[in-house]
């Protein structure tokens, strides 16, 4: 790789390069465009090439790597399809944009779509990624490296799959915030310090998963192993299971899915726009 572009420079694409360069990437190969002024400072000031001018940055690129918010993906493709080198490698992190209107601006080019997560930020997120047709593994191999740094990269089947991929991780981030905010109003509502009550529900979720994550053993072990017979937790265990958790998470992932479908028709492409 001796050029790679990164067209809209915000966060998601900063935890990238922030990777690379850690991982000994030399700055002047890499590019990023901002419209704003500040963030082309910051980015200069640590060697990256920064622009605000997306033609001249992907001239001659070799990966190019789309940042932008997905109602703006059409758009951008159709200004800067004729200046993408047809041999590079595109790379898309905008959600819900189907690989097909890629394919109409950019029809030579190999297009990865990737799905990560906002974990992905602090490297302990996951990506899931799906190749077009024309990628090789050369291909697999630059976003596997582009990607890992910051976390699990999954391999999608199918395109179809990144919609259970945003249902399990990619919107996943918020559910345990969501738990995270119910139990620290909870333990506020019982008597606990505002501060401690959000300092031990934050240590204990970190707690939990890191021994979920490095354990032998499944989730369902691991609350069996601490749920005593009659127990606190066995009560606590009991309210969840008698209110349907399961059927509430169930439920609630199958409508993110669906969403994720509809997202994708609303932004496909209508031939002729």
């Amino acid at each position: 790789m001796n050029k790679i572009v990164f067209i809209g420079a915000g966060n998601m694409s900063g935890a990238i390069i922030d990777g690379m360069l850690s991982a000994g990437t030399p700055p002047a190969s890499l590019w990023t465009t901002n419209r704003s002024e500040d963030a082309r400072a910051a980015w200069a000031a640590k060697g990256v090439n920064a622009s605000a001018d997306n033609v001249q940055a992907v001239a001659e690129a070799d990966v190019v790597i789309l940042g932008v918010k997905p109602v703006h993906i059409n758009e951008l493709l159709a200004s800067l399809a004729s200046h993408i080198p047809k041999d590079a490698l595109v790379i898309t992190v905008a959600a819900g944009v189907p690989l097909e209107n890629y394919q109409y601006f950019l029809p030579e080019n190999a297009i990865c779509r990737v799905m990560p997560n906002t974990p992905c930020l602090v490297k302990t997120g996951v990506s899931g990624v799906f190749f077009s047709d024309h990628c090789g593994p050369a291909d697999h191999e630059t976003v596997t490296e582009l990607f890992q740094p910051l976390g699990l990269v999954h391999h999608c089947q199918t395109e179809a799959e990144i919609d259970l991929v945003i249902a399990a991780a990619g919107s996943a981030p918020a559910y345990f915030f969501l738990f995270m905010e119910a139990m620290i109003a909870a333990a506020i509502a019982q008597g606990l310090d505002p501060s401690d009550a959000a300092a031990m529900v934050k240590q204990t979720a970190l707690g939990a998963a890191r021994m979920a994550n490095d354990s032998e053993h499944e989730p369902a072990e691991l609350r069996r192993r601490v749920t005593s017979p009659g127990g606190t937790t066995a009560q606590a265990i009991e309210r969840f299971t008698s209110e349907n958790l399961h059927g509430i998470v169930a439920s609630a992932m199958v409508d993110c899915t669906e969403r994720a479908q509809e997202m994708a028709a609303l932004f496909k492409l209508k031939h002729g726009e």
